[in-house]
């Protein structure tokens, strides 16, 4: 949005959507909150923990947005109508949607899912 309101727009445009990626050492945002919440802390720290959950989750699950944008971008079949409609249906399962968004993304920081290994080559026919 800062590129076309912005009357001198200052670098270039953004990356597209598709291949955000926050760093992988943000995991650990997830896992001290959840250890302070297991452990009895008292109300302020659990307070404080259940918004970093909430901050570090939304960031995990706008990755795994990302990573479902990816797919549909380069593997889908349906067409932008069937893109749309499937939107719309997921309006229905948002909150198993989002949960696994949530783990899509948190997978993604071990596993790169957006990264295409390249084959091995092929010595079919080819003598040593």
């Amino acid at each position: 949005i800062y590129q076309r309101v912005a009357l001198h727009p200052v670098g270039g445009p953004a990356a597209p959507f598709s291949g955000f990626r926050g760093s992988d050492h943000l995991l650990w945002g997830l896992v001290v909150p959840l250890a302070i919440l297991i452990s009895p802390a008292g109300d302020t720290l659990d307070l404080v923990a259940v918004n970093a959950l909430l901050v570090f989750g939304i960031i995990y699950v706008t990755r795994g947005a990302a990573i479902l944008t990816w797919f549909m971008r380069s593997k889908s079949p349906l067409g932008s109508v069937g893109l749309g409609l499937l939107a719309v249906a997921a309006l229905f399962v948002l909150p198993i949607a989002g949960s696994g968004l949530l783990l899509l993304g948190i997978v993604d920081t071990w596993i790169d899912i957006r990264r295409r290994p390249t084959p091995p080559p092929s010595t079919r026919g080819e003598l040593p």
